[in-house]
């Protein structure tokens, strides 16, 4: 009975770090690169892609992860086959990448707006 449960536990842990690194590549891939009309950027290097849209991603992609390997031992036969990704999962990626994109947006906006207030405030203060 033990050298079973210890079994159990050693494969346990070894799909969780499985999991773990399924996660951390996906964060890298989804952060990494990220398409905009003058080509892919690296997010990582952005002055704009701030500590809190990475633990955003790290939270979707935490939960993608997840929830590829529950819909895998589902028994879904694509998956079994050995396919990269069933319609299924490639539509939860989709969704991960429709949340980026606009947030790609949103937080530059962001930083650029708050670069131009603070731009237009030293120049009323040059003006006095």
């Amino acid at each position: 009975m033990r050298k079973s449960r210890h079994s159990f536990n050693a494969v346990e842990r070894r799909r969780e770090s499985s999991r773990d690194a399924l996660r951390e590549d996906f964060v890298q891939a989804v952060q990494a690169k990220t398409h905009t009309k003058g080509g892919m950027i690296d997010l990582r290097q952005q002055p704009w892609w701030t500590p809190a849209d990475r633990a955003e991603l790290d939270a979707f992609a935490y939960e993608l992860v997840d929830a590829v390997h529950t819909h895998r031992d589902s028994g879904c036969e694509l998956c079994a086959a050995g396919y990269p990704s069933c319609p299924v999962v490639r539509a939860a990626i989709t969704r991960v990448v429709e949340w980026r994109d606009p947030r790609v947006l949103l937080s530059r906006a962001a930083w650029l707006r708050a670069r131009q207030d603070r731009l237009d405030e030293a120049v009323s203060e040059a003006r006095r």
